[in-house]
Protein backbone atom coordinates (compact mmCIF):
# COMPACT_ATOMS: atom_id res chain seq x y z
CA UNK A 1 0.00 0.00 0.00
CA UNK A 2 2.83 2.22 0.39
CA UNK A 3 3.94 2.62 -2.97
CA UNK A 4 0.31 3.92 -3.55
CA UNK A 5 0.61 6.85 -1.36
CA UNK A 6 3.75 9.47 -2.56
CA UNK A 7 4.32 11.14 1.08
CA UNK A 8 6.22 14.84 0.79
CA UNK A 9 9.58 14.17 3.33
CA UNK A 10 9.99 17.89 3.79
CA UNK A 11 12.75 17.87 6.49
CA UNK A 12 15.11 14.95 7.62
CA UNK A 13 17.57 17.14 9.77
CA UNK A 14 20.57 14.32 9.69
CA UNK A 15 23.09 16.71 10.10
CA UNK A 16 23.78 20.28 11.71
CA UNK A 17 22.32 22.97 9.61
CA UNK A 18 19.64 20.71 7.17
CA UNK A 19 16.59 22.47 6.86
CA UNK A 20 15.05 25.87 4.99
CA UNK A 21 18.03 27.27 3.03
CA UNK A 22 18.35 31.05 3.82
CA UNK A 23 20.26 31.85 0.87
CA UNK A 24 17.04 32.65 -0.96
CA UNK A 25 15.26 36.33 -0.21
CA UNK A 26 11.75 37.89 -0.11
CA UNK A 27 12.52 41.21 -2.36
CA UNK A 28 11.63 44.51 -0.28
CA UNK A 29 9.77 42.80 2.48
CA UNK A 30 9.58 45.31 5.30
CA UNK A 31 10.87 43.20 8.62
CA UNK A 32 7.95 43.15 11.15
CA UNK A 33 9.48 45.14 14.49
CA UNK A 34 10.03 42.40 17.17
CA UNK A 35 8.07 42.58 19.93
CA UNK A 36 9.76 43.91 22.75
CA UNK A 37 8.73 41.78 25.44
CA UNK A 38 8.00 38.39 24.78
CA UNK A 39 6.95 36.33 27.50
CA UNK A 40 8.65 32.36 27.07
CA UNK A 41 7.74 29.45 28.88
CA UNK A 42 8.72 26.28 28.34
CA UNK A 43 6.63 23.11 28.74
CA UNK A 44 7.30 19.95 29.99
CA UNK A 45 5.02 17.29 28.49
CA UNK A 46 5.76 13.85 29.64
CA UNK A 47 4.34 10.66 28.10
CA UNK A 48 1.56 9.23 30.07
CA UNK A 49 2.96 5.98 32.12
CA UNK A 50 1.43 2.38 30.80
CA UNK A 51 -1.16 1.50 33.57
CA UNK A 52 0.02 -0.83 36.03
CA UNK A 53 -1.29 -4.61 35.89
CA UNK A 54 -2.84 -4.27 39.26
CA UNK A 55 -5.12 -1.94 37.74
CA UNK A 56 -6.15 -3.49 34.22
CA UNK A 57 -10.42 -3.51 34.03
CA UNK A 58 -12.04 -6.69 35.30
CA UNK A 59 -13.88 -8.87 32.10
CA UNK A 60 -17.49 -9.87 31.27
CA UNK A 61 -18.01 -13.22 29.81
CA UNK A 62 -17.21 -12.01 26.71
CA UNK A 63 -14.02 -10.70 27.56
CA UNK A 64 -15.00 -6.91 26.96
CA UNK A 65 -13.95 -4.87 29.68
CA UNK A 66 -16.41 -3.05 31.81
CA UNK A 67 -17.16 0.73 31.29
CA UNK A 68 -16.57 2.08 34.63
CA UNK A 69 -13.12 -0.12 35.64
CA UNK A 70 -12.27 0.72 32.00
CA UNK A 71 -12.03 4.76 32.83
CA UNK A 72 -9.65 3.91 36.18
CA UNK A 73 -7.09 2.51 33.81
CA UNK A 74 -7.07 5.25 31.47
CA UNK A 75 -7.37 8.42 33.44
CA UNK A 76 -4.70 10.03 31.46
CA UNK A 77 -6.28 9.12 27.48
CA UNK A 78 -3.77 6.12 27.40
CA UNK A 79 -5.18 3.70 25.51
CA UNK A 80 -3.90 0.35 24.36
CA UNK A 81 -5.11 -0.92 21.11
CA UNK A 82 -4.29 -4.54 19.79
CA UNK A 83 -2.73 -5.27 16.60
CA UNK A 84 -2.37 -8.43 14.85
CA UNK A 85 -1.12 -7.27 11.66
CA UNK A 86 -4.20 -8.82 9.82
CA UNK A 87 -6.18 -6.88 6.92
CA UNK A 88 -9.18 -6.55 8.35
CA UNK A 89 -11.94 -4.52 6.43
CA UNK A 90 -15.08 -2.33 7.53
CA UNK A 91 -18.11 -1.32 6.36
CA UNK A 92 -18.03 2.40 5.23
CA UNK A 93 -21.73 2.64 7.33
CA UNK A 94 -20.17 1.08 10.35
CA UNK A 95 -17.80 3.62 10.49
CA UNK A 96 -19.42 6.56 8.76
CA UNK A 97 -22.49 8.57 8.59
CA UNK A 98 -24.23 10.71 5.84
CA UNK A 99 -21.74 9.78 3.44
CA UNK A 100 -21.75 11.77 0.46
CA UNK A 101 -19.23 11.23 -2.89
CA UNK A 102 -17.93 14.46 -4.57
CA UNK A 103 -16.41 14.22 -7.70
CA UNK A 104 -13.82 16.97 -8.63
CA UNK A 105 -13.91 18.61 -11.98
CA UNK A 106 -11.32 17.32 -14.34
CA UNK A 107 -9.65 19.76 -16.79
CA UNK A 108 -6.03 20.80 -17.70
CA UNK A 109 -6.47 23.76 -15.00
CA UNK A 110 -6.79 21.99 -11.81
CA UNK A 111 -5.16 18.16 -12.19
CA UNK A 112 -5.24 16.64 -8.58
CA UNK A 113 -1.43 15.18 -7.82
CA UNK A 114 -0.95 12.60 -5.18
CA UNK A 115 1.19 14.98 -3.19
CA UNK A 116 -2.10 16.55 -1.05
CA UNK A 117 -0.61 18.54 2.41
CA UNK A 118 -4.25 19.80 3.17
CA UNK A 119 -7.81 19.26 1.36
CA UNK A 120 -10.12 21.76 3.64
CA UNK A 121 -13.75 22.45 3.11
CA UNK A 122 -14.48 26.09 4.75
CA UNK A 123 -17.92 28.07 3.39
CA UNK A 124 -18.99 26.13 0.38
CA UNK A 125 -15.58 26.22 -0.80
CA UNK A 126 -13.20 23.38 -1.12
CA UNK A 127 -9.29 24.11 -1.08
CA UNK A 128 -6.78 21.72 -2.14
CA UNK A 129 -2.69 22.38 -1.75
CA UNK A 130 -1.51 20.47 -4.99
CA UNK A 131 2.29 20.18 -4.69
CA UNK A 132 3.55 19.39 -8.57
CA UNK A 133 7.27 19.74 -9.37
CA UNK A 134 8.93 22.68 -8.43
CA UNK A 135 5.61 24.45 -8.18
CA UNK A 136 2.87 24.61 -5.65
CA UNK A 137 -0.65 25.95 -6.07
CA UNK A 138 -3.91 25.89 -4.49
CA UNK A 139 -6.83 24.56 -6.14
CA UNK A 140 -10.91 25.47 -5.23
CA UNK A 141 -13.42 23.42 -6.23
CA UNK A 142 -17.26 24.64 -5.06
CA UNK A 143 -19.25 22.13 -2.41
CA UNK A 144 -20.09 19.95 -6.19
CA UNK A 145 -17.13 19.45 -7.07
CA UNK A 146 -16.96 22.21 -9.83
CA UNK A 147 -13.60 24.05 -10.38
CA UNK A 148 -13.55 27.81 -9.17
CA UNK A 149 -9.56 28.86 -9.94
CA UNK A 150 -5.84 27.91 -8.97
CA UNK A 151 -3.87 30.38 -7.36
CA UNK A 152 -0.21 30.06 -7.69
CA UNK A 153 1.83 32.69 -7.13
CA UNK A 154 5.15 31.03 -6.46
CA UNK A 155 8.25 33.58 -6.71
CA UNK A 156 10.73 35.70 -4.92
CA UNK A 157 8.55 39.15 -4.82
CA UNK A 158 6.84 40.39 -1.64
CA UNK A 159 3.63 39.03 -2.55
CA UNK A 160 4.61 35.54 -3.63
CA UNK A 161 5.71 32.35 -1.17
CA UNK A 162 8.89 30.69 -2.47
CA UNK A 163 8.18 26.91 -0.29
CA UNK A 164 4.91 26.83 0.61
CA UNK A 165 4.55 24.19 3.26
CA UNK A 166 0.76 24.40 4.02
CA UNK A 167 -2.24 26.60 4.58
CA UNK A 168 -4.55 27.89 6.67
CA UNK A 169 -8.24 29.05 6.07
CA UNK A 170 -9.79 31.59 8.13
CA UNK A 171 -13.51 32.08 8.70
CA UNK A 172 -13.61 34.41 5.62
CA UNK A 173 -12.11 31.67 3.40
CA UNK A 174 -8.51 33.50 3.29
CA UNK A 175 -5.75 31.47 2.46
CA UNK A 176 -2.41 31.98 5.26
CA UNK A 177 0.99 30.13 3.44
CA UNK A 178 3.39 29.10 6.07
CA UNK A 179 6.78 30.06 3.73
CA UNK A 180 9.78 28.60 4.64
CA UNK A 181 11.94 30.85 3.56
CA UNK A 182 15.19 32.62 4.67
CA UNK A 183 16.28 32.14 8.32
CA UNK A 184 12.76 32.44 9.88
CA UNK A 185 9.46 32.53 7.37
CA UNK A 186 6.69 34.35 6.53
CA UNK A 187 2.85 34.42 6.43
CA UNK A 188 1.57 34.79 2.99
CA UNK A 189 -2.17 35.94 2.70
CA UNK A 190 -4.63 35.20 -0.21
CA UNK A 191 -8.14 36.32 -0.31
CA UNK A 192 -10.36 33.22 -2.13
CA UNK A 193 -10.25 34.99 -5.18
CA UNK A 194 -6.58 35.01 -5.29
CA UNK A 195 -5.67 38.67 -4.66
CA UNK A 196 -2.69 39.46 -2.35
CA UNK A 197 -3.68 40.82 0.90
CA UNK A 198 -0.61 40.24 3.77
CA UNK A 199 2.63 39.07 4.50
CA UNK A 200 4.19 38.89 7.93
CA UNK A 201 7.82 38.29 8.48
CA UNK A 202 8.00 35.94 11.83
CA UNK A 203 10.27 37.30 13.98
CA UNK A 204 12.63 35.41 15.90
CA UNK A 205 11.51 34.49 19.62
CA UNK A 206 14.98 34.97 21.21
CA UNK A 207 18.71 34.56 20.39
CA UNK A 208 19.31 31.23 21.55
CA UNK A 209 15.58 29.89 19.48
CA UNK A 210 14.84 31.53 17.03
CA UNK A 211 11.96 30.06 14.99
CA UNK A 212 13.15 28.81 11.71
CA UNK A 213 12.20 26.04 9.60
CA UNK A 214 8.47 26.95 9.57
CA UNK A 215 6.43 23.96 8.61
CA UNK A 216 2.40 24.74 9.19
CA UNK A 217 0.32 27.11 10.51
CA UNK A 218 -3.40 26.80 11.61
CA UNK A 219 -5.79 29.74 12.72
CA UNK A 220 -7.52 29.34 16.69
CA UNK A 221 -9.39 32.26 16.07
CA UNK A 222 -9.11 35.20 13.03
CA UNK A 223 -6.42 36.69 14.62
CA UNK A 224 -4.53 34.07 16.40
CA UNK A 225 -2.33 31.63 14.40
CA UNK A 226 -0.92 28.36 16.10
CA UNK A 227 2.67 28.06 14.23
CA UNK A 228 4.71 24.98 13.83
CA UNK A 229 8.89 25.11 13.38
CA UNK A 230 11.21 22.67 13.78
CA UNK A 231 15.17 22.72 14.47
CA UNK A 232 15.80 19.72 13.57
CA UNK A 233 19.34 17.97 14.91
CA UNK A 234 20.19 21.53 16.13
CA UNK A 235 17.63 22.20 18.93
CA UNK A 236 14.14 21.58 20.25
CA UNK A 237 10.75 21.68 18.08
CA UNK A 238 8.82 24.58 18.41
CA UNK A 239 5.16 25.73 18.96
CA UNK A 240 4.19 29.45 19.24
CA UNK A 241 0.82 31.67 19.20
CA UNK A 242 0.87 34.55 17.03
CA UNK A 243 -1.29 37.88 16.76
CA UNK A 244 -1.65 38.76 13.14
CA UNK A 245 -2.91 41.68 13.85
CA UNK A 246 -0.04 43.27 16.51
CA UNK A 247 2.69 41.31 15.06
CA UNK A 248 3.80 39.50 18.49
CA UNK A 249 4.43 36.55 19.63
CA UNK A 250 2.30 35.68 22.78
CA UNK A 251 3.15 32.30 23.54
CA UNK A 252 6.58 30.44 22.72
CA UNK A 253 6.22 26.73 23.56
CA UNK A 254 9.25 23.98 23.47
CA UNK A 255 7.59 20.70 23.62
CA UNK A 256 10.26 17.89 22.05
CA UNK A 257 13.77 17.59 22.96
CA UNK A 258 16.37 17.38 20.04
CA UNK A 259 16.29 14.59 17.58
CA UNK A 260 19.29 12.85 15.81
CA UNK A 261 16.48 11.85 13.19
CA UNK A 262 13.37 14.01 12.61
CA UNK A 263 11.33 13.29 9.98
CA UNK A 264 8.72 16.14 8.86
CA UNK A 265 5.23 14.16 7.97
CA UNK A 266 2.38 16.87 6.12
CA UNK A 267 -0.41 15.39 8.11
CA UNK A 268 -1.03 19.17 9.10
CA UNK A 269 -3.35 20.79 12.10
CA UNK A 270 -6.71 20.41 12.72
CA UNK A 271 -9.08 23.43 14.22
CA UNK A 272 -11.80 21.58 15.94
CA UNK A 273 -14.14 23.53 18.38
CA UNK A 274 -11.69 26.46 18.88
CA UNK A 275 -8.52 24.29 19.66
CA UNK A 276 -5.86 23.23 17.92
CA UNK A 277 -5.60 19.03 17.46
CA UNK A 278 -1.69 18.12 16.63
CA UNK A 279 -1.19 14.33 15.66
CA UNK A 280 2.30 14.06 14.16
CA UNK A 281 4.76 11.52 12.84
CA UNK A 282 7.38 9.67 15.77
CA UNK A 283 4.76 10.64 18.35
CA UNK A 284 2.31 7.69 19.68
CA UNK A 285 0.55 11.12 21.42
CA UNK A 286 -2.41 13.39 20.22
CA UNK A 287 -1.77 17.31 21.69
CA UNK A 288 -4.21 19.59 22.06
CA UNK A 289 -3.40 23.73 22.16
CA UNK A 290 -5.31 26.29 22.85
CA UNK A 291 -3.96 30.44 22.53
CA UNK A 292 -1.35 29.46 25.56
CA UNK A 293 -0.85 26.37 26.82
CA UNK A 294 -0.44 23.11 24.91
CA UNK A 295 -1.33 19.52 26.57
CA UNK A 296 -1.08 16.16 25.89
CA UNK A 297 -4.90 14.45 25.06
CA UNK A 298 -4.46 10.76 24.17
CA UNK A 299 -1.34 8.42 24.05
CA UNK A 300 -1.86 5.52 21.87
CA UNK A 301 -0.18 2.18 22.34
CA UNK A 302 -0.80 -0.33 19.47
CA UNK A 303 -0.03 -4.01 19.94
CA UNK A 304 2.33 -3.43 22.47
CA UNK A 305 5.06 -1.26 19.73
CA UNK A 306 5.20 1.61 21.15
CA UNK A 307 8.50 2.85 21.38
CA UNK A 308 9.73 3.54 24.68
CA UNK A 309 10.34 6.95 26.27
CA UNK A 310 13.10 8.80 24.51
CA UNK A 311 13.55 6.58 22.18
CA UNK A 312 13.42 9.35 19.14
CA UNK A 313 15.94 12.33 21.53
CA UNK A 314 18.13 9.52 22.69
CA UNK A 315 19.69 7.77 19.39
CA UNK A 316 23.08 8.24 18.22
CA UNK A 317 22.39 9.05 14.38
CA UNK A 318 19.88 8.27 11.80
CA UNK A 319 20.84 4.83 10.94
CA UNK A 320 20.81 3.36 14.88
CA UNK A 321 17.22 4.85 15.00
CA UNK A 322 16.28 3.08 11.87
CA UNK A 323 17.53 0.16 12.47
CA UNK A 324 16.32 -0.29 15.79
CA UNK A 325 12.44 1.00 14.72
CA UNK A 326 12.19 -1.80 11.84
CA UNK A 327 13.48 -4.38 13.96
CA UNK A 328 11.57 -3.76 16.92
CA UNK A 329 8.28 -3.08 14.62
CA UNK A 330 7.93 0.04 16.68
CA UNK A 331 4.49 1.88 15.48
CA UNK A 332 5.69 5.30 16.57
CA UNK A 333 3.67 7.42 14.41
CA UNK A 334 -0.02 8.91 14.66
CA UNK A 335 0.04 10.86 11.42
CA UNK A 336 -3.99 11.23 11.42
CA UNK A 337 -6.84 11.65 13.79
CA UNK A 338 -10.38 12.68 14.01
CA UNK A 339 -12.87 12.23 16.98
CA UNK A 340 -16.23 13.32 17.99
CA UNK A 341 -17.84 12.43 21.37
CA UNK A 342 -18.28 9.04 21.23
CA UNK A 343 -15.06 7.94 19.17
CA UNK A 344 -11.44 8.40 18.12
CA UNK A 345 -10.84 7.61 14.56
CA UNK A 346 -6.69 7.44 14.15
CA UNK A 347 -3.93 6.09 11.62
CA UNK A 348 -1.18 4.52 12.59
CA UNK A 349 2.19 3.21 10.76
CA UNK A 350 5.49 1.46 12.01
CA UNK A 351 8.77 2.10 9.78
CA UNK A 352 7.71 3.52 6.50
CA UNK A 353 7.79 0.44 3.67
CA UNK A 354 6.68 -1.94 6.30
CA UNK A 355 3.26 -2.17 4.72
CA UNK A 356 2.20 -5.09 7.62
CA UNK A 357 2.74 -2.08 10.36
CA UNK A 358 0.01 0.54 8.38
CA UNK A 359 -3.89 0.70 9.70
CA UNK A 360 -6.34 2.61 10.98
CA UNK A 361 -8.38 2.32 13.93
CA UNK A 362 -11.71 3.30 15.28
CA UNK A 363 -11.61 3.49 19.27
CA UNK A 364 -14.60 3.73 21.77
CA UNK A 365 -13.07 6.64 24.21
CA UNK A 366 -15.58 5.36 27.49
CA UNK A 367 -14.49 2.33 26.92
CA UNK A 368 -11.09 1.91 25.19
CA UNK A 369 -12.52 -1.03 22.76
CA UNK A 370 -10.87 -1.14 19.36
CA UNK A 371 -11.28 -2.06 16.03
CA UNK A 372 -8.46 -1.90 13.37
CA UNK A 373 -8.75 -2.29 9.89
CA UNK A 374 -6.97 -1.68 6.92
CA UNK A 375 -9.66 -1.27 3.86
CA UNK A 376 -13.27 0.27 4.06
CA UNK A 377 -16.02 -1.27 1.95
CA UNK A 378 -17.98 0.61 0.31
CA UNK A 379 -20.29 -1.56 -1.88
CA UNK A 380 -19.28 -5.22 -2.95
CA UNK A 381 -15.76 -5.67 -4.49
CA UNK A 382 -15.27 -1.73 -3.74
CA UNK A 383 -12.46 -1.20 -1.16
CA UNK A 384 -10.31 1.28 -0.41
CA UNK A 385 -7.14 1.29 1.72
CA UNK A 386 -6.36 5.11 3.29
CA UNK A 387 -3.44 5.85 4.94
CA UNK A 388 -4.41 9.92 4.88
CA UNK A 389 -7.61 11.09 5.55
CA UNK A 390 -8.34 15.30 6.35
CA UNK A 391 -10.51 15.86 9.14
CA UNK A 392 -12.62 19.31 9.03
CA UNK A 393 -13.98 21.90 11.76
CA UNK A 394 -17.46 21.09 11.16
CA UNK A 395 -16.58 17.52 12.40
CA UNK A 396 -16.51 15.74 8.87
CA UNK A 397 -13.63 13.80 7.42
CA UNK A 398 -12.61 13.46 3.82
CA UNK A 399 -11.10 10.55 2.02
CA UNK A 400 -9.91 10.93 -1.87
CA UNK A 401 -10.95 7.99 -3.77
CA UNK A 402 -8.54 7.75 -6.89
CA UNK A 403 -10.28 7.09 -10.38
CA UNK A 404 -8.68 3.41 -11.18
CA UNK A 405 -9.79 2.20 -7.47
CA UNK A 406 -13.48 2.42 -8.28
CA UNK A 407 -12.63 1.22 -12.22
CA UNK A 408 -10.68 -1.92 -11.26
CA UNK A 409 -13.52 -3.22 -8.51
CA UNK A 410 -15.72 -3.93 -11.97
CA UNK A 411 -18.63 -2.95 -9.55
CA UNK A 412 -21.02 -1.49 -12.36
CA UNK A 413 -23.79 -0.15 -10.05
CA UNK A 414 -21.42 1.81 -8.20
CA UNK A 415 -19.17 2.87 -10.99
CA UNK A 416 -22.95 4.20 -12.25
CA UNK A 417 -22.67 6.77 -9.79
CA UNK A 418 -19.66 8.24 -11.87
CA UNK A 419 -20.21 8.58 -15.78
CA UNK A 420 -17.15 8.52 -18.15
CA UNK A 421 -15.00 7.95 -15.29
CA UNK A 422 -11.16 7.95 -16.12
CA UNK A 423 -8.15 6.50 -14.83
CA UNK A 424 -6.62 9.83 -14.85
CA UNK A 425 -9.35 11.74 -13.90
CA UNK A 426 -9.26 13.96 -11.00
CA UNK A 427 -10.07 11.89 -7.12
CA UNK A 428 -13.91 11.59 -5.87
CA UNK A 429 -13.78 12.53 -2.49
CA UNK A 430 -15.87 10.87 0.39
CA UNK A 431 -17.01 12.71 3.15
CA UNK A 432 -18.38 11.87 6.27
CA UNK A 433 -19.08 11.99 9.60
CA UNK A 434 -18.07 9.35 12.68
CA UNK A 435 -20.88 7.62 13.53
Amino acid sequence: MINKVKFLYCIIAVFVGLGCSDTKKTGNVENVQQAVAIEQTTLKVEIPSEPKKQNEPKHSKDNTPQKEVQKKKNPDGYYNIPYDKKARNIKVEDLFKNVRFVRLETNENCLVNENRNKIECKNGIIYMQNDRPSITEFLLFNKEGKYLRSICKQGEGPEEYSNAMNIAINSKGDISVADCTGATGRIVTYSSDGNFISHIKLPGIASETPLTDLLDITYLNDSVLLIKGDRGWVTKNQYQTFNIYTKKVIRNMHLVKRRPYHMYFPEGFVTYQSKAIIASYQSNQILEATEDTVRVKYTFNIGNKMPPAGFWEEQPSYEVTKKEEVSNEYIGHIPFFAENDRYMFISFMGSLGVGNLQSLALVEKATGKSRTFKRIVLADNMMIEPIDFFWQSNGEIIIPIWPHEIIESENKEFLSQFPDLKEDDNPILLIGELI
